[in-house]
């Protein structure tokens, strides 16, 4: 999820989606790498944090961790 869009922002954006499927995990995608935006996704109800840059090593292993994956 991808917290700066238009309209609406990814945390009213997981926040809708909790809604609608809550088993449904969402990752938060963000150039705001601060510890503080990373409780604000995981309050809105985001399963992870990552930051742009990204490291794929990182996006993958926290995909993989929601779908039950072992860790590359």
């Amino acid at each position: 999820m991808d917290i700066q869009m238009p309209v609406m922002d990814g945390f009213e954006a997981t926040r809708f989606i909790r809604e609608m499927a809550p088993a449904l995990p969402v990752i938060g995608l963000t150039a705001h790498a601060l510890e503080e935006e990373r409780d604000k996704c995981l309050a809105a109800g985001m399963v992870a944090h990552v930051t742009k840059p990204i490291d794929s090593g990182l996006l993958v292993a926290a995909i993989l961790g929601q779908a039950g994956g072992e860790h590359a």
